[in-house]
């Protein structure tokens, strides 16, 4: 069973607008499956905290790049993938 995580500040871009823009791949996997995993808004949200993902997000709308990428200091890489 999946739980839906709420926020309580919203992000300013609709959620189902990033989702339509952009792929979301977290490195490595924190569910320890493999090596990378695929999420979307509620799961970058949930991993890095409304503030970081609207912040990343805001970069990633301002490069307009094919693929950008992100490293965290917790050895967490996030990558932006247009669609």
């Amino acid at each position: 069973m999946k739980t839906r995580i709420d926020t309580a500040e919203p992000l300013r871009i609709p959620r189902r607008q990033i989702n339509q823009h952009f792929r979301i791949r977290i490195y490595p996997s924190l569910t320890g499956k493999g090596n990378n995993s695929l999420v979307g808004v509620s799961g970058l949200v949930a991993i890095t905290g409304p503030e970081l993902a609207e912040r990343l997000l805001e970069k990633a709308y301002d490069k307009g790049l094919d693929k950008t990428r992100h490293h965290l200091r917790r050895g967490i890489i996030i990558e932006f993938a247009n669609r």
